[in-house]
């Protein structure tokens, strides 16, 4: 008997199963009626919270599901001995992929329309999961495939911000450089404009001198 018994995907509103698949073709319908029952059950769609954990338990399987927030539930029934944690990250994927594989087609899609478009995606799910040892040498091997990607990114992160660094040392120094050369230039200006007033000045100083030896000149003169 297998793990991972059926995968199903339903919109709450309508209580509308939208693809399905089972590992064993022989027990589907079962399945199908069982989370059709749940569906249908009074108020289900109002108590169908986003991303709240539902794990119900029976002598042969368990059902666990959760929804979205616009209100996509994503159902998977396993053996009873099957692990909760690796069922609700079996739903995870099932959740991304089924999005990234249907898009909006959720919205009017009608009963099990979608079963061809996610027949590879179930497909895929079964085998990944049945054995829980190799799903846990995965998740492993891709936590620390992450971590590394992390701090490869980390580093970039850094290089990228260093090198905006020196470039915006590089913008400042070169402002500086040209403020600089303002001021100097201003400078040397400021001073050829004292030189012309010092000049002025000692030109005005001399004419009115030799105004006043003019003035006393001619007085002397007269006075002779």
């Amino acid at each position: 008997m297998s793990n991972i018994r059926f995968l199903a995907v339903a919109r709450a509103q309508d209580s509308t199963i939208l693809a399905s698949g089972c590992s064993t073709s022989d027990a589907g319908g079962g399945f199908l009626k069982t989370v059709q029952q749940i569906l249908s059950a009074p108020g289900f769609s109002q108590k169908a919270k986003p991303r709240q954990r539902i794990r119900l338990v029976s002598q042969t399987h368990h059902v666990s599901f959760t929804s979205d927030s616009v209100q996509r539930v994503y159902f998977a029934i396993t053996d009873k001995s099957y692990s909760e944690r690796l069922t609700f990250t079996l739903i995870e994927e099932l959740q991304s992929k089924f999005v990234e594989t249907t898009g909006d087609r959720y919205r009017t899609a009608s009963e099990n329309s979608m079963n061809r478009a996610c027949a590879g995606l179930f497909r895929d799910l079964f085998r990944k999961y049945e054995n829980p040892s190799n799903v846990d040498t995965l998740s492993r091997l891709q936590g620390r495939l992450d971590a590394v990607t992390e701090t490869m990114q980390d580093n970039v992160r850094q290089m990228l911000a260093n090198v905006d660094k020196a470039e915006v040392l590089e913008d400042d120094a070169a402002r500086l450089a040209t403020v600089a050369g303002r001021m100097e230039a201003d400078a040397h200006k400021l001073e050829r404009k004292m030189r012309c007033r010092k000049i002025k000045m000692y030109l005005l100083i001399t004419f009115i001198v030799l105004a006043i030896i003019g003035v006393i000149v001619a007085i002397i003169a007269s006075q002779a």
